[in-house]
């Protein structure tokens, strides 16, 4: 073997090198990558002009020389086509870092899809924006009306914007059409509670309470609304539940406490840890 083979030869080895290189994510990689880059292919005009020079041409350097040069082009050409792949990878999943964006490129794609639709919407109104959050519920609402979480997210976007009368219509069909709707009917019975409907809130918020076991909301809600009917035994027993449910709740036992003070149940209002009114002066 002379020298200018072993150039080729060098060469030919120097391949895998380049790609390895060149795919690296380092800077200083894809440089020594280069570098080699140009060293191969100083070796190519090296090793002919050697071997003209030397007379060393031979049958095999001629078969290797040429081998040599296609396989360094095509080790760059494929190593430029991974990184450009890779490239367009990294893109494609910074736009799809968030739910957000998931949720907007399927309802891009897919804009007669209601589901598509509600989730964008659930979405939008976690980060606050809740104007174009409706409009993508009631989107969803118009393509299918027989969707209840659409119905019902619908519902409580109105209800929050204070357009009462239409919240109760979406969120009263929302929960006919699922009547496991725990959120639903929750925000219905704030609706029928704003509208002076004080049993249908107490039919709700009971519902709501059921269905979402140790949920504290709804709750509350029904202990207002058991107040404003007049059912003090029925909201002190709420109350109580809400105390079992939050036994660190200094807010709740104060009101149980008050509660119980106020139908003359002293002892039981002590229990709470309620504190006893000052004494009237002399």
């Amino acid at each position: 073997m002379n020298l200018p083979i072993a150039l080729t030869l060098g060469r030919i080895v120097l391949v895998p090198l380049i790609i390895v290189f060149l795919i690296s994510s380092s800077r200083v990689h894809v440089f020594i990558a280069a570098l080699i880059f140009i060293a191969a292919s100083l070796t190519d005009w090296l090793d002919g002009r050697m071997a003209r020079r030397w007379n060393q041409v031979t049958r095999l350097g001629t078969l290797l020389d040429p081998i040599a040069d296609k396989l360094l082009v095509a080790a760059a050409l494929v190593a430029l086509v991974i990184i450009a792949l890779g490239h367009a990878t990294v893109r494609r999943n910074e736009d799809y870092r968030t739910a957000l964006a998931i949720h907007r490129d399927t309802v891009a794609k897919r804009p007669d899809n209601p589901r598509a639709r509600n989730n964008l919407g659930i979405e939008l109104n976690r980060r606050g924006e809740t104007d174009e959050a409706e409009r993508h519920f009631a989107e969803a609402v118009r393509l299918r009306p027989d969707i209840a979480e659409a119905r019902a997210n619908l519902g409580a976007a109105l209800l929050h914007r204070g357009v009462v009368d239409q919240a109760v219509v979406h969120l009263s069909e929302a929960v006919r059409l699922k009547d496991g709707l725990g959120e639903a009917r929750y925000h219905l019975g704030l609706a029928l509670l704003r509208q002076g409907d004080i049993q249908g809130a107490l039919v709700e918020f009971s519902r709501a309470g059921e269905i979402l076991a140790e949920g504290a909301d709804p709750r509350r809600a029904l202990i207002a609304a058991l107040g404003r009917a007049g059912r003090a035994e029925d909201a002190m027993a709420e109350l109580a539940e809400l105390v079992r449910l939050e036994p660190g709740s200094a807010g709740a036992r104060y009101l149980l406490g008050n509660a119980l003070y106020r139908h003359g149940r002293i002892e039981e209002a002590i229990a709470q840890d309620w504190p006893l009114p000052p004494l009237p002066e002399e």
